[in-house]
This record gives C-alpha cells, sequence and structure tokens, in this order.
C-alpha cells in the first residue's frame, strides 16, 4: 500500500512529462542550459585568472547579466507581441553565435578581460530576449492545472544541468583549457535549436492581442497587484543580496577554503544538486503563495549561514546542496506565482520582470558583493545574504498573516450569522 503511494506521488510529480512537446523542450534546454553554466563560469574564471580581482569578477558578472536591467521591458514586450516558438528559435540561433565569438576571444588568449567583458555582454543581450519568451512558452505546452508542475520540473531539470555544466567546465579549464569551454557550447547551443524546430505548435494558442504596445506597462500591472508587488519586491532584494553565486563561490573557493576550479566546481554542483530537490518541491505544489516565499526565504537565511560558517570542503559542500534546495524553491515559487497571476495580454511583459529581476539584480549585487569580499571576506559576503534573507523572509510571513486577517473579518460579514 505505501509503495502504491508512493508510485502515485512519483507520477503526479512527474505528470507535465507526458507531453511530447514539453518533454522535448525541457530536454533540449537542458542540454543547453549545460553549456550555458559552463560559459557563464568560464567567463568569470577567465577574467578571474587574468586580474586577481574580485571587483572585476563582479564587472564581468554584471555584462553577463547587467542587459537585463535595459532591455527587459523591450523583451517583454517582444515576447507579448511575437509568436513563441520562431521567436525562441530567434534567440536560439543569437545565443550560438554569442558562443562563438566568445570561443574566439578565448583562442586568442587576450592579456585583458576587455574582450571577455565585452563578449559577455552580447551574450547577456541575447540571453535578455531569450528568458521571457521561453517562460511563456512553458505554460502554452502545457495545461493551466499543471503550470505549476511544469515550472517545477522544467526548475528541476535546469538546475540538473548546473550539475553537469560547471563539472564538465572544470573538467575542461583543468585540462585543455578555458576556452573549450566556449567551444563545446557552440554545439551544445546548437542541440537545443534543433530541438526547437521538431516542436509541433499545433495546441499553442495565438498571441493574445494587446493594443497597449507600452513597454513599462508591466511596472504598473506588477505595482498594482499586491501578490505580484510583494513578490517582485522580495525577488529583488534577495536576488541583489544573496543569489549572487557565480561571484561568490569561485572567491569562496579560491580565498576561504584555499581551492581551485576543482572547489569551485564541486560548490557550484552540489549546490545544483539541492536545486533539483527544491524544484520538485515547487512541483509538488499546486499554487504556492506568499506564505511559502517566506519561508523558503527563511530557509535560505538559515542555510547560507551554514555555509559561511563552512571550515572544510566537504563541510561547504553539505551546505551548498541546502543552499540550493532553499533558493530554488524560492525562485520557483516566484515564477509559479508570477504566472498564475499576471493577466494574459500582458503576461510577457511581467514575467520580464522576473528576469530582469533575476538577472539584473546578480549585475547590481556582483560588484558589491565583490567589493565587500575584497574589502572583508568571502564569509562576511554570504553572512550578509543570509541576514536580508531572513528579514525578507519575516516581512513576508507578517504580511500573508495580516492580509489573513483582513480576509476574515469580510468572509465572515458576507457570510452573515448562521441560525
Amino acid at each position: 500500500m505505501r509503495s502504491t503511494r508512493r508510485f502515485l506521488a512519483m507520477r503526479s510529480t512527474f505528470r507535465s512529462m507526458a507531453v511530447r512537446d514539453f518533454r522535448i523542450f525541457v530536454t533540449g534546454h537542458t542540454v543547453s542550459q549545460m553549456g550555458t553554466w559552463m560559459q557563464r563560469l568560464a567567463v568569470i574564471w577567465a577574467v578571474f585568472e587574468i586580474t586577481d580581482s574580485g571587483t572585476a569578477v563582479g564587472v564581468a558578472s554584471a555584462c553577463v547579466f547587467g542587459p537585463a536591467i535595459v532591455l527587459s521591458p523591450l523583451a517583454g514586450l517582444v515576447a507579448d507581441r511575437r509568436e513563441s516558438r520562431s521567436l525562441l528559435v530567434t534567440t536560439k540561433v543569437g545565443l550560438v553565435i554569442s558562443a562563438a565569438v566568445l570561443a574566439a576571444v578565448a583562442f586568442s588568449q587576450p592579456s585583458t578581460p576587455t574582450p571577455y567583458l565585452l563578449a559577455a555582454l552580447l551574450f547577456g543581450v541575447v540571453e535578455t530576449f531569450d528568458i521571457p519568451v521561453r517562460m511563456i512558452f512553458v505554460g502554452a505546452l502545457v495545461n493551466r492545472e499543471d503550470l505549476s508542475n511544469a515550472i517545477g520540473l522544467n526548475s528541476s531539470a535546469m538546475n540538473g544541468s548546473r550539475i553537469v555544466g560547471p563539472a564538465l567546465g572544470g573538467a575542461l579549464i583543468s585540462g585543455a583549457g578555458v576556452e573549450w569551454c566556449f567551444a563545446v557550447n557552440i554545439a551544445l547551443a546548437t542541440i537545443v535549436l534543433v530541438s526547437m524546430l521538431t516542436i509541433r505548435t499545433r495546441s499553442q494558442p495565438n498571441p493574445a492581442p494587446t493594443p497597449d504596445r507600452r513597454m513599462l506597462l508591466g511596472f504598473g500591472v506588477a505595482w498594482r497587484e499586491p501578490v505580484l508587488r510583494a513578490s517582485l519586491l522580495a525577488y529583488t532584494v534577495v536576488g541583489v543580496f544573496a543569489i549572487v553565486f557565480p561571484v561568490t563561490l569561485p572567491l569562496f573557493a579560491e580565498r576561504t577554503l584555499g581551492g581551485g576550479p576543482e572547489t569551485f566546481t564541486l560548490l557550484f554542483a552540489t549546490l545544483s544538486l539541492g536545486a533539483i530537490g527544491g524544484g520538485l518541491v515547487v512541483a509538488r505544489r499546486a499554487m504556492p503563495g506568499l506564505g511559502f516565499l517566506g519561508a523558503s526565504s527563511i530557509a535560505t537565511a538559515l542555510t547560507m549561514a551554514a555555509l559561511a560558517a563552512a571550515n572544510s570542503v566537504v563541510a561547504a559542500a553539505l551546505a551548498a546542496v541546502t543552499v540550493g534546495a532553499a533558493t530554488m524553491a524560492f525562485m520557483g515559487a516566484v515564477v509559479t506565482v508570477v504566472q498564475l497571476n499576471a493577466p494574459a495580454a500582458t503576461r510577457g511583459r511581467v514575467l520580464a520582470l522576473v528576469s530582469m529581476v533575476g538577472i539584473g539584480s546578480r549585475a547590481v549585487g556582483g560588484p558589491i558583493l565583490g567589493m565587500i569580499i575584497d574589502a572583508i571576506n568571502a564569509r562576511a559576503s554570504l553572512f550578509l545574504g543570509a541576514a536580508v534573507s531572513g528579514i525578507v523572509g519575516v516581512w513576508l510571513l507578517l504580511s500573508t498573516r495580516r492580509a489573513s486577517a483582513r480576509v476574515a473579518p469580510a468572509r465572515s460579514a458576507s457570510e452573515g450569522p448562521r441560525g
């Protein structure tokens, strides 16, 4: 009987994988994201090797993630106005080109980080346009009641790629050289391009008519809706001060733990392993809300504090697993809440805010935490992220309690006396 319940729970958790187009989408993007994470980390490691500067690493992170701050509203408008599949094919072509440019830079072995920074900026621009339409496309492949499940599974798959990608990147950096990370990513980016061409779009709805073409409309929509506003504000603060692992982890591995690329790879892989579990937690929940966001933010605080206090590679790797689970539960819930609460006609622009916050906050937080690490140490940056996450979690839980207290009297008044 117990085994039957476990089987049914497992079947429910992975139910979206029964949809052919969603299965192809997830498989292709998992492969592609292996290369994307390998490329992100390779850029940062290459700049670190040239400069040995935490501030320079922060600038490299800003080049990769910074375009989202400026271009996400435009990317969201394009996602609302264009057919998803054709737009995704276009962005995939751009990702192949950006990988080729980075490979050319790496094989030329520049003596300054400038060529890497410019090529990383190109990659960041293309990815800014790719992310919101990719999130919309997930919703077009499954029924609304399965959306949370599909987002959770997609998040888990993407984070599974963060295990293989950094591991492969670490092996290539230690062996063949950092330039081969970019060369291999050309092939991996091509795989997802081919997979997109095999997806049938007969079940996709046509883009919703949106007469209002204002790029900044998503901001107004999100601000007027309390759940969207609270979710995005929380994501912004936690994103700036906590979820900046491409900057904090390599410096923590090298300066605090005394390791090299292998240690950094291990920490990032274990963090991603935990993130798979966090994504599956979201997949099991039908409607995560602000209470779940608050709990996962507090869990992020506790686990990041444990990572900051770690004095050995083994202890840090174990803590990184829990950090990955907590942060992915938080981020996956944010995406789900926005998908379910954003109006259909402006969903692309509102979802673009998620990518703007998720990616752009790292562009802001990267230089800030890089300077903190140079001035103090990597532990201080992780403890700061833990403290901020804890404050945000408490605020979300108190907001949820206040909202429930307001709803209860109104509900009692509408029901009237019982007799």
